[in-house]
């Protein structure tokens, strides 16, 4: 009866190495002495139906441009930007690829970049207004961290460029559970797709995957150290508790 204090300690040893997350799987980026990357070209994003445009007017003469404002649009510059406003207020891309602007109707924006409906809608404008140029952005510019990062959920990105590393960092980074190769799942025109990066390889920039685009979804999956971190804390509760029932137990037969 006595013997089974000899192994409790081996056993909690054994525990404790197995769970434990080798230092190497904390890194990212690694191998890395100083090397220089060049700039990649980023694949631009074509806008297809569902997105929300924001489009502001910038024009001398307010009375004959209010024609084509939005209603709340005056207050664009004095509001905190946020969905909902973005989402009543922008122009809605129909099932058909198109929305519909005052006085000039419908445009065609399926598959085509912010800047190319720029130069689209630019001229149209001149034959009501004088020295009129237009901005359009993407409103719904949306991304998703799930998984293994500090502070999982929606992310909205209110600038053109957006990296990987910027998500995380958004996400207050991963947690030491986390497996560095990681998924990414990007929509596209034919199909949904699903692309493993490794944060652990420097040239991970190389990837098309690396700058994120709308809608995209980064899942961080946890490693199997985790699992037996949490199976090794309900062990080790049964075990103080058979532990303390021999003891008990030994008590007794003395």
């Amino acid at each position: 009866m006595k013997n089974y204090k000899i192994f409790l300690p081996f056993v909690l040893v054994i525990i404790l190495c197995t769970s434990c997350v080798k230092h190497k799987n904390l890194l990212m980026l690694q191998n890395d002495p100083g090397k220089e990357y060049p700039s990649l070209s980023i694949s631009t994003y074509r806008i297809s139906s569902g997105d929300i445009l924001s489009i502001k007017l910038n024009n001398l003469e307010t009375t004959t441009s209010q024609f084509f404002r939005r209603q709340d649009e005056t207050s664009f510059t004095s509001i905190q930007p946020n969905p909902a406003y973005f989402f009543s207020q922008g122009y809605i891309v129909s099932d058909s690829g198109k929305i519909e602007l005052p006085i000039i109707g419908e445009i065609s924006v399926q598959g085509k970049t912010t800047k190319e409906i720029e130069r689209e809608i630019a001229p149209q404008l001149r034959e009501y207004l004088k020295f009129a140029s237009i901005n359009v952005k993407l409103a719904n510019y949306k991304i998703s961290v799930l998984g293994e990062v500090n502070k999982p959920g929606v992310q909205y990105i209110y600038e053109e460029k957006f990296t990987l590393f910027q998500a995380l960092a958004n996400a207050a980074d991963v947690t030491d559970f986390a497996n560095r190769k990681i998924k990414i799942i990007r929509e596209k025109e034919i199909g949904t797709y699903t692309k493993y990066l490794d944060l652990k390889d420097p040239e991970i920039v190389y990837s098309e995957y690396y700058h994120l685009q709308p809608n995209d979804v980064i899942y961080v999956e946890p490693l199997k150290a985790k699992a037996f971190n949490i199976n090794t804390r309900t062990a080790s509760v049964i075990l103080s508790a058979v532990s303390v029932l021999l003891v008990a137990i030994n008590l007794i037969v003395k």
